[in-house]
Parts: structure tokens; sequence; C-alpha cells
């Protein structure tokens, strides 16, 4: 659905459409479909929040803009810059304080080892800005080849969310207060009719709700 929506949203008004469209496109969303508001704010923000005080625009359309963004930025073959320093389409990772080289170890270990899972939980905290900058260089990882990169995503409960909140503090506590109760089974089911996520998916039934929280993000 994200991905029509954007893809729309580029034909009709370019890769850089204004905070307004998104607003609107992403009022409508939730307009038509009421079961994908949101219970607080306006509703919409999970789909489309403006940036303010220098931090970047955020929700599900926000994201895939920023992706396809790449995508076409690369396709040129040169970089593509604002005219405004301060557009929030520039979202900006924050730096590691782990070299590479004790990253590309920690990550490594990781491929092999489930145990001890403190261990991972630690490593993999470690290392979530280098796993963030991976899964974004070109904006064309599939679920399946992150989850080949980085296994332990998907098996260890939590680290998804722990990633986020790495990445996102400010807004982590929304996610987490809405993820299950708004948002997990609505995109399961929409993920379901996805040929590409059938293999992820296949036994979603028989997982707990950490692990299936954990796919759905």
């Amino acid at each position: 659905m994200v991905r029509i929506l954007v893809s729309h949203l580029i034909e009709r008004f370019g890769e850089n459409p204004s905070g307004a469209t998104k607003v609107t496109l992403a009022s409508s969303i939730v307009e038509q479909f009421p079961c994908l508001k949101d219970c607080q704010g306006k509703g919409y923000e999970a789909w489309f929040s403006p940036g303010r005080f220098h931090r970047p625009a955020t929700g599900f359309l926000e994201e895939r803009l920023r992706n396809v963004r790449k995508k076409i930025r690369r396709g040129r073959q040169k970089p593509v810059c604002s005219d405004n320093p301060r557009d929030s389409s520039n979202f900006t990772l924050p730096d590691s304080n782990v070299d590479l080289e004790r990253a590309t170890q920690m990550i490594e270990w990781l491929r092999n080892n489930i145990w001890p899972a403190s261990q991972v939980e630690q490593y993999m905290k470690e290392t979530a800005i280098q796993r963030a900058k991976w899964i974004r260089d070109d904006g064309s990882k599939t679920i399946m080849e992150i989850a080949k990169e980085y296994p332990r995503l998907l098996d260890t409960p939590g680290m998804i969310s722990q990633d986020f909140l790495i990445l996102n503090p400010d807004c982590a506590s929304k996610l987490t207060e809405n993820w299950v109760p708004v948002f997990k089974d609505k995109i399961l089911q929409v993920a379901s009719k996805q040929k590409q996520a059938l293999k992820l998916l296949h036994d979603i039934e028989t997982m707990s709700a950490e692990r299936q929280s954990d796919i759905a993000m």
C-alpha cells in the first residue's frame, strides 16, 4: 500500500512533494480507512508527521520517499543537493562509537551465534548504526537479504525495537505504545497477500505475539 501511494505522489508531485501534500495524503488514508487511524493526535501521524525543531519528518510515507529518492539519485550517478540545508528528507544517522573493524567482528559473531542472549543483545546494540547504514545504503534491500545478513534481527525478540530506539530515541515510546494494539495485525494481514513475504510468514500463527510484532516491524 505504501509503495503504491508513494508512486502516486512522485508521479503527481515529483520526488519532493511538499509537506502539505503529504499531510493531505496521510489524512485521506485514515479518512478512507478508519481502521488505520491512530487514536492519538490527528490520527495520521504514523503515515506522515512533519519535521519540527530541526528534526526530520517521520512516518511510513516519508520513509518510503527517502528510499525512493536514494534509488533515483544513485541512478543519476551524481549527488542531488537540496536547496534547503535543513530539508527534513536529509535524514542523517547518528555516528557510531564502535570502529569498523570491531563492528565487523561483532557482526560476524552474530551471524554464527544465538547464545548467550546477553551478548547477542549487546552486540546487536553496538552494531545498530552500522546495520542501519547497510540497510539504507541503496534502499533496495529485501527482507530476506536483511534476514540473511542479520539473522538475529528476526530470531531474537526485541532486536528490531532496540534498533528503532537507538536510531529514533524521540519517537520510540510512541511506536512501542501503538505498534501492537494498532498496527501489528493490520500490517501482517496486508503482508500475507504479498508473494515475497510468504516464506517469512508461513508459520506466523504459531509465533508468539512478540515475535509477530518483530516480523511486522
